[in-house]
């Protein structure tokens, strides 16, 4: 709860705290797949690997969707939002310039 909380003091919003929150289970499914293909033993150091994992994946999706987002909203509000090519732009412009 203690993350939700931080991750909507930074975003300031309900729906990008939902949106980055959206990502961490899919990140959390491929580790837990890849420790099964590799048979690896569940293990304190393991669970301690996909905590760290989990923390990392939060902070790059914020990162990433606050710049995404922050590209949308500038197109938006300087009209540049006509077709649908301008949504991929944008999207790309604050994946590549966020990343």
């Amino acid at each position: 709860m203690l993350v939700i909380l931080l991750i909507f003091i930074n975003t300031g919003s309900a729906i990008k705290t939902t949106i980055v929150l959206v990502s961490i289970p899919f990140s959390a499914i491929g580790a837990i797949w890849l420790m099964y293909a590799l048979d690896y033993n569940m293990s304190i150091a393991v669970w301690v690997g996909l905590i760290a994992l989990l923390g990392v994946d939060a902070e790059t999706a914020l990162y990433t969707c606050c710049f995404t987002l922050i590209y949308l909203m500038i197109s938006k509000s300087e009209g540049k939002m006509n077709h649908l090519n301008d949504l991929k732009q944008a999207i790309h412009d604050g994946a590549v310039k966020g990343a």
